[in-house]
């Protein structure tokens, strides 16, 4: 306990600053996390499932269906040309609703 008491006040200070600012920033990320999508990315994502051809559609229902995800995602982005994220959303978005039908 003294040679806590020995270390200048300021460093003290800089010290428990430190530490709470990294505490503050782990937590933060946390909380990024649990939001989950907005309505404007299920929109988008809704859409460009939309616009590709049916064949396709039928065949991303069949792999999310069996649990296929990554293979789902791989045909998403060759057939249509959209990035991971939206890939993966829109997937993500056909398992939710594949699941809620049955």
């Amino acid at each position: 306990m003294e040679e806590l008491l020995s270390v200048p006040l300021p460093v003290l200070l800089v010290g428990v600053a430190v530490i709470a600012f990294s505490l503050g920033r782990a937590v933060g990320r946390g909380e990024a996390d649990e939001k989950g999508p907005s309505l404007a990315d299920y929109e988008s994502t809704s859409n460009a499932y939309a616009d590709m051809a049916s064949s396709t559609q039928e065949e991303v229902d069949r792999l999310v269906a069996k649990g296929k995800t990554i293979s789902a995602v791989k045909l998403l982005r060759e057939q249509s040309g959209v990035d991971l994220r939206t890939a993966k959303k829109l997937v993500d978005a056909r398992r939710k609703l594949l699941k809620g039908s049955t």
